[in-house]
C-alpha cells in the first residue's frame, strides 16, 4: 500500500505508528501562488518551483529534485496494482492538494482507479496521529464519485476565469467541497471594503492589540473553520500589508518588516511588533472602501488579479462582481 498525504510531519508521525506502508508527502502548498491546468506532474512541478522560489521558499535549491522524486515514485506505484490511499485533512491546503491529485488520476485506467481509496479526516492530520489512523480505518467506499468532485474543484480553481470557481460553488452539493470553494472565493477582495478576508482578519487582530507575527497568526487561525497547515503564506500577507507608499500596517519602530524565508533572522522576526497605520485604522471602519486605491496584484489559483482584471467577492449577494459595492466611498 502507498499512502499519499499532505506534508512531511504527517509522514513522520505515521512512521512511528502501527502503519506499515510506503508514504509520500505532497508538500506543494498549491493554495498559494499561481497554479496552471497541467496534468503532467513534472511540467506542473517545474512551474511551481519557479513560483515558490520567487518567494524564497527554495533557499536550499532542492525543491525541484524533491518534486521530481515524489512524482516518479507516485507514478511508479500506480502501475503496481497495489492500493493507493489518499490521506488528507480538511484544510484548504490539504483539499486543494487532493484535488490536484484527483485531476491527474481522472484520466487513469480503470485498473488504476480500482486501487484508489480516500482517507478523509474531519480534523487536521499533521499533528494528530489518531486522526490519521481513524481515516485509514474508514476509507471511502465511493472513490470514483469523490475523484470526479475533486477533479472539478481543481479545474475550477486552476482555470483562468474565477467564474469557473463561482459556478462550482453554486452547483456543489458536497459540503466539504463547497466550503473549500467558498473560502477560496473569500481570498478575493471584498466588494464592501476592497480587502480580502485574510487582510481583514489581520487588521482586526491588530485593532485588538495583538502585535507580534506569531500571535497574529494564531489569532487569525482561530477564526478559520479549518486552519491552514503552514504560516508561510500568512507572513507573505503581512509583508504585503506592510508594503507600498501607504501601507496598512507598519513595524512599531518604523523598521522594514522582516519576512521569512528571505529574511531568516528568526529571533528578530518573531520579536517584531506591528501596528496599524492611520490608513489601516480607517480600513477597520465599515464605512471605508479601498477597492480603487488598493487593488492587489497577485494570483489566486489560475487567476491573476491586477488593476485591469479586477474581481470582488460580494458577501451580500454571494457572488463575484466586477465593481465594488461602495465605489463612491473609495479612499486614497
Amino acid at each position: 500500500m502507498l499512502i499519499v498525504t499532505n506534508i512531511e510531519s504527517t509522514v513522520n508521525q505515521l512512521s512511528t505508528s502501527e502503519v506499515e506502508s510506503e508514504m509520500i508527502a505532497w508538500t506543494d502548498p498549491v493554495h498559494f501562488g499561481q497554479v496552471v491546468l497541467e496534468r503532467d506532474l513534472d511540467t506542473f512541478s517545474e512551474r511551481r518551483v519557479a513560483v515558490l522560489s520567487s518567494f524564497g521558499w527554495d533557499e536550499d535549491g532542492v525543491m525541484s529534485e524533491d518534486f521530481s522524486l515524489r512524482n516518479e515514485e507516485f507514478e511508479r506505484f500506480l502501475g503496481t496494482g497495489e492500493q493507493v490511499v489518499l490521506l488528507f485533512g480538511p484544510s484548504i491546503r490539504d483539499q486543494l492538494q487532493l484535488s490536484q491529485i484527483c485531476d491527474y488520476l481522472s484520466t487513469a485506467s480503470s485498473e488504476v482507479l480500482d486501487c484508489i481509496a480516500f482517507g478523509l479526516s474531519d480534523v487536521p492530520i499533521e499533528s494528530n496521529a489518531e486522526a490519521c489512523l481513524e481515516a485509514l480505518r474508514n476509507l471511502s467506499a465511493d472513490p470514483f464519485g469523490l475523484l470526479i468532485g475533486y477533479r472539478d474543484l481543481w479545474r475550477a480553481y486552476a482555470g483562468g476565469d474565477p467564474r469557473f470557481l463561482e459556478q462550482f460553488y453554486r452547483t456543489q452539493n458536497d459540503e466539504r467541497l463547497k466550503y473549500i470553494a467558498s473560502r477560496v472565493l473569500r481570498k478575493y477582495p471584498s466588494a464592501e471594503n476592497g480587502l480580502s478576508l485574510g487582510d481583514t482578519q489581520i487588521l482586526d487582530a491588530l485593532s485588538l492589540g495583538l502585535r507580534r507575527p506569531q500571535e497574529l497568526f494564531d489569532a487569525c487561525q482561530e477564526t478559520e473553520a479549518f486552519a491552514y497547515a503552514t504560516n508561510w503564506e500568512f507572513w507573505s500577507v503581512l509583508h504585503r500589508l506592510c508594503a507600498g507608499l501607504e501601507p496598512f500596517v507598519k513595524v512599531l519602530n518604523n523598521d522594514r518588516f522582516l519576512c521569512p524565508p528571505k529574511d531568516l533572522a528568526w529571533d528578530t522576526f518573531y520579536s517584531q511588533e506591528l501596528v496599524l497605520t492611520e490608513k489601516g485604522e480607517r480600513a477597520a471602519s465599515p464605512e471605508q472602501c479601498y477597492a480603487d486605491s488598493h487593488y492587489p496584484n497577485r494570483w489566486i489559483g489560475g487567476v491573476r488579479l491586477h488593476q485591469n482584471n479586477r474581481w470582488y467577492w460580494d458577501y451580500e449577494a454571494g457572488q463575484l462582481v466586477r465593481m465594488p459595492r461602495t465605489r463612491e466611498l473609495a479612499m486614497v
